[in-house]
């Protein structure tokens, strides 16, 4: 457990925060080194393709699609509840 806690990189509240800090770092073209792995329900991920990672109709369509996509992956085992 200390190891999987050790090579957390970030934290947040949301889902949604994660998400826009994703999308700066992607505008920087630092998103490869953001992230390796991130649990989010599958809605989050479309809204970030999209270039909307709050998920907001009334901003859809005031940023770019992300250069660097997420890919989406379900684990063998199923998941957890």
């Amino acid at each position: 457990m200390r190891g999987i806690e050790r090579s957390i990189v970030h934290y947040g509240e949301t889902a949604i925060a994660f998400l826009e800090n994703m999308q700066k770092a992607d505008d920087r073209g630092s998103a490869l080194g953001c992230i390796s792995a991130v649990t989010l329900e599958e809605m989050f991920v479309t809204d970030y393709h999209r270039g909307d990672p709050s998920g907001d109709p009334a901003t859809l369509g005031d940023h770019l699609p992300p250069r660097v996509p997420l890919v989406a992956t379900s684990p063998e085992e199923g998941t957890t509840v």
